[in-house]
């Protein structure tokens, strides 16, 4: 029961999150409609017909029945809120015709300064957040390997002449540094590679030139309710098999393998990944001998492999060191300068890869509100879970900044492309033409969330269908 209320309090915590992103943003479209002398219909969080309402300086502010954006309604500003009418304070209804000569009252440069108001309020937001983290830090969340550890047997990459210990140099002429968690990481360039092959430069151990490999990819499919599968080529990353603890009478405890062994090879195979570990074992299940450095000494081990009486799973005994994986969580203290630069980064690097028509990532990629919450609270579950939702919080505004700032009607970047537009003819752009054109675009915006929301759900349901992934854990005991 505690477990289920501290849960609901983290989705209660992130819902404030999300809705004081929201409320800010409106915030900017309110201050400067108020600066601009335009009429204010209403502020509202949230959409649907209001179930909370204050009044304010004149100005209705309230809350919608439907959990997700918010408006501040403009109607010189908004087509589709001119023609619809409005209650005058004495209960009569304004034309679209009287709405705008309202609308041909103001100038173009009022209408971008409202409707940029919105997301430069969201980046100044986020960047408030970038000082909380310059000060309190975040875990950097990088794995430092670029080592390939393992390479599954008929995928592409041992089609492409991929071998365990290969080092990673380059994939598509792009620059590694890491193999998850980094805009130049493994994970990612893969994922988001474009055409028919990935082009990888490698180092190899014993050769001099870096190689060049061409590999194809492979798609996992998923149910319809899933997002769609990402590109893999069939590679892990080197996880060293590094031997924390042992269990006692276990077959790697009856052998004298030890605490801080490094295996090194199973006979005479060198071992450069756990996983690698397990494959090699799986075909000698009865006995093996083991090469493990000891205090910078190789020492020569011969283990007799056997199967306690509560399972019929292969058993070694060993528990791993998982130090590596504390490394890539080190604190880091970026500026805010450079926070912005990546955030940007990884912004422009993501709506390049979803209008590419040249690779595997869609629409259905894309997270919702519901996929946003239950996944946000599941990091405050995690240790320096605040530190990561800070990090979330930044990025998220910086989102909204520039999604919004898309020339697309409906969206603020919309209404700066028509303002715009009204400049150059020297003339309103007509209410009536612009009606369609706006709700279309609305109805696409509403049925694209509900779309998402679909997946988020089906993510949900999809780690119970999934085929699960080989571990270790269940093979060879539980990890530290």
């Amino acid at each position: 029961m505690d477990i289920l209320k501290q849960i609901g309090s983290y989705i209660f915590i992130i819902c404030v999150v999300f809705n004081s992103m929201i409320f800010v943003h409106e915030l900017g479209h309110y201050f400067a409609a108020r600066w601009r002398g335009l009429r204010i219909d209403r502020f509202q969080v949230w959409f649907g017909k209001p179930i909370w309402e204050t009044t304010i300086d004149g100005v209705p502010f309230s809350l919608g029945s439907i959990p997700l954006g918010g408006f501040v309604s403009v109607p010189q500003l908004a087509p589709m809120e001119m023609v619809e009418g409005k209650e005058n304070k004495d209960g009569s209804e304004e034309s679209g015709d009287s709405k705008a000569k309202e609308m041909s009252a103001i100038t173009p440069l009022d209408k971008i300064i409202v409707a940029f108001a919105g997301p430069l309020f969201s980046f100044l937001f986020g960047l408030l957040g970038t000082f909380g983290i310059w000060f309190m830090g975040k875990p950097a969340d990088i794995l430092n390997i670029t080592t390939v550890g393992y390479v599954k047997e008929d995928s592409p990459a041992q089609a492409a002449g991929f071998r365990p210990g290969d080092k990673i140099l380059e994939i598509n002429g792009e620059k590694i540094t890491s193999w998850a968690g980094g805009q130049h990481s493994i994970d990612t360039t893969i994922k988001l590679s474009e055409g028919n092959s990935i082009y990888f430069s490698i180092q190899r151990p014993g050769v001099d030139i870096p190689m060049q490999l061409e590999s194809t990819f492979s798609v996992q499919k998923k149910l319809w309710f899933e997002r769609s599968g990402l590109r893999i080529v069939g590679i892990s990353p080197a996880f060293p098999p590094l031997v924390s603890s042992v269990t006692e009478g276990s077959p790697a405890a009856l052998a004298g393998v030890q605490p801080g062994d490094l295996i090194k090879s199973v006979n005479g195979k060198s071992i450069h990944s756990r996983v690698e570990l397990v494959a090699v074992l799986k075909e000698n299940p009865k006995e093996i001998n083991l090469s493990v450095e000891r205090s910078g000494k190789v020492e020569a081990l011969k283990v007799a492999m056997f199967t306690p009486s509560n399972t019929d799973k292969l058993y070694l005994g060993v528990q791993w060191d998982n130090s590596f994986l504390e490394q890539a969580s080190e604190f880091v203290y970026p500026t805010p300068v450079e926070q912005v630069v990546e955030s940007f980064s990884w912004i422009f690097k993501s709506l390049k890869a979803f209008a590419s028509p040249d690779n595997n990532i869609g629409l259905d990629q894309s997270m919702g509100v519901v996929g946003l919450v239950s996944s946000k609270a599941e990091v405050l579950q995690q240790e320096h879970g605040w530190n990561r939702l800070l990090w979330f919080f930044v990025i998220i505004n910086f989102n909204l900044a520039i999604f919004n700032l898309l020339p697309i009607p409906v969206l603020d970047g919309g209404h700066i492309t028509i303002a715009l537009i009204e400049w150059i003819k020297g003339s309103p752009v007509s209410a009536e033409k612009l009606l369609p054109i706006q709700n279309l675009f609305a109805l696409l915006l509403i049925g694209f969330m509900l779309f998402v929301t679909t997946k988020d759900i089906g993510a949900f349901f999809g780690k119970k269908t999934s085929p699960q992934k080989v571990e270790v854990t269940p093979i060879y005991g539980p990890q530290k």
